[in-house]
């Protein structure tokens, strides 16, 4: 399949996390305007850096999350872990049909996010 990137947030960053964005199987059923202003209002207003209509696979979540969405990365700027460490990236998923956020998470890229997760190779195809 072929990758998807988001602007601050790269595929292999989100594989060592078990998600890996292709490219989507259907047209999207809502607007990318819809998708960012539902993600903004996820995280209390934080500012849409970018967005992509991809097939959004997550092996991490239980169940494992298999289906075309909104992904959007949003200004990470004072989203931070427990432990204080500042969030380089924020991502919210939304699903293209029902609105719904599927997912929202933040992170740090690190030195070495480690290799993708083995479960990636194994997620279905549609």
């Amino acid at each position: 399949m072929t990758r998807v990137e988001l602007a601050n947030v790269s595929a292999d960053v989100l594989a060592a996390r078990g998600i890996a964005l292709d490219r989507p199987a259907s047209a999207p059923h809502m607007s990318e305007g819809d998708a960012a202003a539902i993600a903004s209002n996820a995280c209390g207003g934080k500012r849409v850096l970018g967005a992509r209509y991809a097939r959004y696979r997550c092996v991490a979540r239980n169940p494992p999350l298999d289906q075309d969405c909104w992904v959007l990365s949003l200004d990470p700027t004072r989203f931070s872990s427990t432990r204080g460490i500042s969030a380089e990236y924020v991502i919210v998923v939304v699903d293209p049909v029902s609105g719904e956020v599927l997912m929202r998470g933040w992170g740090a890229s690190g030195p070495s996010p480690g290799p993708a997760d083995p479960r990636l190779r194994a997620a279905s195809s549609g």
